[in-house]
């Protein structure tokens, strides 16, 4: 990181990574460009879990061990008269992959349903045991990640 004051511990990331709403994950789509999707997304011990259907591009484009990025930014305000923004942000470098398992396929979407859903817990854990093999998970195992944080 160039600006080594904005730099943030570890414990900061975590904080963030549990409480930020959404994030983008980059990858290297099917025809080797460039691809971000934002989505949703739980965190839990140095690991990033996302959901969606068994098919399409974001399928396509991770392969077994792909290497892939995801930022969220927890906080985001500009300061016109500074020429600044007040930001909060973690961006995690890793490698994701289908998680096949059935049971931690289905404690990764109850974490989503918890995050997203938390007033309609029953209604929300009998939705992914009906529909758990409908669904892929993907699990991004995180090995660095860095926090910046910018404050006028």
């Amino acid at each position: 990181m160039r600006r080594n004051e904005k730099s943030q511990s570890q414990e900061w990331c975590q904080e963030r990574l549990k409480k930020a709403p959404y994030g983008v994950l980059s990858l290297v789509d099917s025809k080797k460009r460039p691809y971000g999707i934002p989505l949703n997304f739980v965190y839990d011990e140095e690991k990033i879990y996302i959901h969606g259907a068994r098919s399409g591009e974001k399928v396509d484009s991770i392969d077994q061990g792909a290497k892939a990025c995801f930022t969220v930014i927890s906080k985001g305000e500009i300061v016109a008269e500074k020429f600044s923004t007040n930001y909060e942000s973690v961006v995690c470098f890793g490698t994701i992959r289908p998680l096949e398992e059935k049971q931690k396929k289905v404690q990764a979407l109850k974490m989503l349903i918890e995050k997203y859903s938390k007033d309609f817990l029953q209604e929300g854990f009998a939705y992914v045991e009906r529909d758990v093999e409908g669904t892929q998970v993907f699990v991004l195992e995180i090995e660095e990640k860095t926090g910046k944080k910018n404050q006028e």
